[in-house]
């Protein structure tokens, strides 16, 4: 058998030793270490390495396998813990969580190698590795669930399996229990748990000898510690107890079994052996121990294989754990288990010691003592040898006592009870507080000063008095220079030449505080952005205003501000203040806009691109220039700026902390606005794309009715063909007089109205544009001043802006007073009978891509120079719901009109390739800004064509071209009426067969261009070959640059549009025939 306990051997320096090394060595290792927590470390030189622990940290067993990581990498590595905590938290969605947490946390973040301990990390990293850490090497250990095809098409993945062997921890416990017929197996429904289970039904029990029964109590999460308790002790005394997994109860609560197993192992009638060495010492009578040191250890080891270079798939997985056979002498004794039944090579805890290890050291005192009296009788015979003899060993016994003393790393002081004054201190004091030797030695501590309280100095002679010792009691002290810090100091009472003293261990714990400090920090953080991005549907100033408060929560400040950077980092725009900042200062107009080159200190974080800290705001500095009346009285500040690749787009800034300001509260700051940006860009990406969603939705409905607008238009014109040509034709033949011409006045009135309304269909529908010529703006609507000035309201003050050096645009002149007049009625009327200002703007403009994206008629416009035209009015306004149905055709919010309006004004626009914006709230009038592209060169504008001759005659024959029935007839009536024979046809086919056997004879084809069978367009290209020099003059329904865009350069002799009137035919023919 193999014993843990060992004793020195007794001698006057033994004696020593024993009182003073181990309490030093025990003191040294009950002082909790600082452990690394889940902070973000600065990157350094060394690799990086994570560790995804499956359980929570205090865990015994994961707190084991953890410190075998970190000594299997024997700092090769900078390692960064995280716990998945599934013990108390397995659920699907908590895991998602996890996912959604790591993947904003370490974003962007690679690292040299992850460590896996237990199987929910490494069933979590199997599944999101490659989304989280793509292609990262993975070591895994404590892995019981495996498979080999777990791992089919994944890379980068070895470690070692947990293989707990139940067969041997069942058959050594039923070998020391030769009685028991009953195995009571504990285990729950964790992923061990089941893994268990299994391995228990499908490898132990059906090799177990005849007659043994295993009973599952696997239901633990209904059942609490009492009632299990209570079932176990119902059980036949023939049963023995294998405690595999319980963590949680049926009222929910974690089931932590360093304190539960005990309780549980106490009150049991029955022995209980497990397999995981957190168990052992806890009650349980033993096993086949699996060693979560040594699991981690060698994952450790394996990490450090693949730092140096070698691939994961080349390092093989390691199948047998390294387990043992341990056991608990408290529990063998107490279940009356015969030893020599145990297998060989066991270890034995808890074993007492024999009465010559007990008192070993007596007996070799009195030994000694003999040893000594003989040593005196023959020092009588040889005084003077015997006394250098004895000088000569009781320095050496000195000397090695302080060596000892000295060699150990924490602060040891052994001072007099009495008193207090310091015997000895060690050389880790003199580090440690900076106090000489001979500085402290013969003074106290209250001499020194290194107590900062006499309270803190009672309260440990108190818990000395009443328990006789102090353990890891956690204190402040003052070191020499004046500095405090927070130190764990232990004290033990000795003997020293029979004088009671005090021997003190005081461990430094400011790195351990500190990285308290930053888990805490990273929480309330990580907390904050989870927080900031759960909020979809707040506003960009409710996720500012948070993440400042958060901020200023972070870095321990009483102040703050949030400002964006504009593109060329320029000019700094406020956007959120501190609710503090806010209620201290007393300044009625704070600006938002600030120019970067005009700030003082605060803008140094731009201009030096880095954060920027000032401790001592007071002190003279030529970078500052002071700050107005009533701001905020600031005493420390420290600010710094966020990047988004090279730019800087915010600077966030923090003030009046109480502590100076350090590049740990720069690193929480930057942390939490660089997770802010992120959640803010994510919303604006969001938002942009229903932008163009909502664009395009508008862009098909436009294009839809813009084709029903422009089908409905051309249909009415060849009707309205039929009734204005023959009102026309009537109005000739009666003389004047006759009542009937006031009829057919108001018949061709009518028409004229009706085909007005078609021409805004054909605008609507971006199919209206009569005659395109270089335009400008401001000359147009200066020229239209006396007709707006009686268009608007006499309430009304309108007022002109124009641009003297404005380019031209190629425009339909018609159509642009059109879209003047539509938008300064609506201005108009928006004023109602209220006093109120119309202005009309002209200039030109350089417009991006961005800004032409936000406008109407978003139809991926090019960037560049655009002219506009701007109409604002000071009147009602408009709200969003009446500005996302303006542009609709027949919206309208008067009593009367027919709507078309601003619909007409979108197709004009669209068919000039522009855009239009408009600005509108309720109450503050509303600013419609038409946007044309401007013509790079400038260019004249087209003289205005006379009039032809009245008195004009036509002769020779006219080949009229047609579907339209009525169309045919009215054409050859004026035809004929102007001297003119006529042969019409009713489609293409038709004509061309005419044209063909007839082509000398006719001087010109008026030819339609929409017809079945053939179209205009096709019976041109026909006639060209049958006679290149025919005169086609071309008819339609649709305006003529839609009309005739086809026959470009092709040789058209002209074009009218329909409904068109005998002198417009006239004129039209005189200009096709010369």
């Amino acid at each position: 058998m193999i014993s843990r306990r060992m004793r020195l051997g007794a001698s006057t320096l033994t004696r020593r030793l024993r009182v003073v090394v181990p309490l030093t060595m025990t003191l040294a290792c009950a002082a909790p270490l600082p452990a690394q927590t889940v902070s973000e470390v600065a990157r350094t030189t060394k690799p990086e390495a994570l560790v995804l622990n499956s359980y929570h940290h205090g865990l015994g067993w994961s707190d084991e396998m953890t410190r075998g990581v970190s000594d299997g990498l024997d700092g090769q590595a900078e390692l960064i813990y995280e716990f998945m905590d599934t013990k108390r938290f397995s659920s699907p969605e908590y895991l998602d969580r996890l996912r959604d947490l790591y993947r904003l946390k370490y974003a962007g973040r690679s690292w040299d190698v992850i460590i896996a301990t237990d199987d929910a990390a490494f069933q979590f990293l199997l599944r999101h590795r490659d989304d989280l850490f793509p292609g990262a090497p993975v070591v895994f250990c404590g892995v019981n669930v495996f498979d080999d095809a777990m791992l089919s098409g994944r890379t980068n993945f070895t470690g070692i399996l947990e293989r707990s062997d139940l067969f041997k921890s069942v058959s050594v416990a039923l070998r020391l229990n030769p009685r028991a017929r009953r195995v009571i197996m504990i285990t729950d429904d964790t992923v061990n748990g089941r893994g268990h289970r299994r391995q228990m039904e499908d490898e132990v029990a059906p090799r177990l000898p005849t007659g043994i029964q295993v009973v599952y109590y696997d239901e633990t999460c209904s059942l609490t510690i009492p009632r299990l308790i209570e079932r176990l002790n119902a059980e036949a005394p023939d049963a023995i107890v294998y405690y595999s997994d319980f963590f949680h109860d049926a009222l929910g609560r974690f089931v932590d079994y360093e304190t539960e197993l005990p309780r549980l192992s106490a009150a049991c009638r029955l022995p209980i052996f497990a397999q995981g060495d957190m168990y052992l010492g806890r009650g349980i009578v033993g096993g086949y121990i699996i060693s979560a040191h040594q699991q981690g250890y060698e994952a450790g080891r394996m990490a450090r294989r693949i730092l140096a270079g070698e691939t994961p798939g080349a390092i093989p997985i390691v199948r047998d754990s390294p387990n043992r056979y341990m056991f608990d002498y408290e529990q063998l004794r107490r279940f009356d288990i015969d030893r020599s039944l145990l297998p060989p090579d066991s270890i034995v805890i808890n074993q007492p010691e024999s009465a010559y290890r007990r008192y070993r050291g007596m007996i070799q005192a009195a030994a000694g003592l003999i040893l000594a009296q003989t040593i005196i009788i023959a020092l009588l015979i040889a005084n003077i040898l015997g006394r250098r003899r004895a000088e000569r060993q009781w320095r050496e016994s000195e000397l090695r006592f302080s060596k000892a003393f000295q060699l150990v790393p924490e602060v040891l002081i052994i001072s007099r009870m009495s008193d207090g004054v310091y015997l000895e201190v060690n050389d880790a004091f003199v580090r440690e507080f900076g106090f000489l030797r001979e500085e402290a030695v013969g003074h106290s501590a209250l001499d020194l000063g290194i107590w900062t309280s006499a309270e803190h100095r009672d309260a440990f002679i108190q818990e000395l008095r009443e328990k006789g010792r102090v353990n890891n009691r956690e204190t402040l002290f003052r070191r020499k220079n004046g500095e405090v810090f927070p130190a764990l100091c232990s004290m033990a009472p000795i003997q020293v030449h029979g004088e009671p003293c005090l021997l003190a261990m005081t461990t430094d714990i400011t790195r351990r505080k500190r990285d308290e400090e930053q888990q805490r920090l990273n929480e309330l953080r990580l907390t904050a952005l989870l927080r900031l991005n759960d909020m979809k549907s707040a506003s960009l100033k409710e996720i500012t205003d948070f993440a400042m408060e958060r901020a200023i929560e972070l870095t321990s400040s009483q102040i703050g501000y949030i400002a964006f950077v504009n593109d060329d980092e320029s000019v700094l725009t406020m956007h959120s203040w501190s609710r503090q900042a806010m209620a201290e200062c007393r300044i009625a107009d704070k600006p938002l806009e600030y120019k970067t080159a005009e700030t003082g200190l605060w803008g140094e974080a731009v201009r030096q691109r880095k954060p920027i800290i000032t401790n001592d705001y007071d002190a003279p500095s030529p970078l500052k220039k002071g700050y107005p009346e009533g701001h905020v009285v600031v005493r420390r500040h420290m600010n710094a700026p966020i990047f988004d690749g090279g730019r800087i787009v915010i600077v966030a800034g923090v003030g009046n902390k109480a502590e100076p300001y350090d590049e740990t509260d720069v690193r929480q700051l930057m942390l939490m606005m660089q997770g802010v940006w992120t959640i803010v860009q994510r919303q604006k990406a969001e938002e942009q794309r229903k932008q163009l969603e909502t664009q395009m939705q508008h862009a098909q409905k436009l294009e839809s009715l813009g084709i029903l607008a422009g089908g409905i238009a051309h249909d009415f014109n060849n009707l309205l063909m039929a009734i204005l040509g023959n009102a026309d034709l009537a109005l000739m033949d009666l003389p004047a007089g006759v009542r009937a011409r006031n009829n057919l006045v108001e018949i061709e009135n009518a028409s004229r109205r009706a085909a007005d309304l078609c021409r805004q269909m054909l605008a609507y529908s971006g199919q209206g544009r009569i005659k395109v010529q270089p335009v400008n703006l401001s000359r147009l609507v200066e020229e239209m001043g006396r007709m707006l000035e009686v268009s608007v309201s006499r309430k009304a003050s309108l007022r002109y802006h124009f641009d003297p050096n404005l380019p031209a645009v190629e425009a339909d002149a018609t159509q642009m007073r059109q879209i003047i007049m539509n938008l300064l009625t609506n201005a108009s009327e928006a004023l109602g009978e209220e006093a109120g200002a119309i202005s009309i703007t002209t200039g030109v403009m350089e417009c991006d891509r961005a800004y032409l994206a936000s406008s109407w008629l978003n139809e991926d416009l090019p960037a560049g120079r655009y002219v506009f035209v701007e109409v604002a009015d000071s009147g009602c306004g408009m709200d969003e719901a009446t500005l996302a149905r303006i542009f609709d055709p027949f919206f309208t919010t008067k009593f009367t009109g027919r709507g078309l309006g601003l619909a007409a004004v979108l197709g004009i626009i669209r068919g000039h390739r522009g855009a239009i914006k408009v600005y509108s709230e309720p109450g503050k009038g509303s600013t419609f800004k038409v946007l044309l592209p401007a013509l790079k060169e400038t260019a004249a504008e087209a003289p205005a064509e006379a009039a032809p001759g009245s008195g004009w005659r036509g002769h020779g024959t006219v080949l009229v071209v047609d579907d339209e029935p009525n169309v045919r007839s009215i054409a050859m009536q004026m035809l004929e009426r102007m001297g003119f024979a006529v042969v019409t046809a009713a489609d293409g086919r038709e004509a061309l067969d005419i044209f063909q056997s007839r082509a000398a004879e006719f001087r010109c084809v008026l030819l339609d261009l929409t017809m079945p069978r053939m179209d205009g367009a096709e019976t041109f290209r026909e006639m060209r070959r049958v006679d290149p020099q025919v005169r086609v003059l071309l008819s339609s329904g649709y305006s003529e640059p839609d009309a005739v865009q086809r026959f470009a350069g092709k040789g058209l002799a002209g074009f009218i549009q329909k409904p068109y009137q005998y002198a417009a035919l006239r004129q039209a023919l005189q200009a096709a025939l010369g």
